[in-house]
């Protein structure tokens, strides 16, 4: 699975819920970085995409949500979304990529 398709593939709800993000009545989410009185933190797009109205810089996608709430790079997300629902990711090796190119 390349980062497109893990984009795609997993749900905000579902994660928002696995990180423990604790939900309004709104059916907004509190974001966990600040101090948020009014749940702010929306996901849209069929469950893809996120943003935080209290936080303009803050939104995106399972990745970027991670990266938010963790505090961490993309490297650690990635692993993260891995352990937590067992993604496998294309891995590129130096030779394959270039097996028919004629050097």
């Amino acid at each position: 699975m390349d980062i497109d398709e893990l984009k795609s593939a997993i749900d905000l709800h579902d994660l928002a819920e696995k990180l423990g993000l604790r939900k309004g009545k709104s059916g907004n989410y509190f974001a966990p970085w600040r101090e948020d009185k009014n749940p702010s933190l929306s996901i849209y797009d069929g469950g893809r995409k996120w943003k935080d109205h209290g936080d303009s810089s803050k939104g995106g996608s399972a990745i970027d949500l991670v990266m938010a709430y963790k505090d961490c790079d993309v490297s650690f997300a990635m692993r993260f979304l891995h352990n937590t629902y067992g993604v496998v990711f294309q891995t590129w090796i130096w030779p394959v990529m270039f097996h028919n190119l004629d050097i």
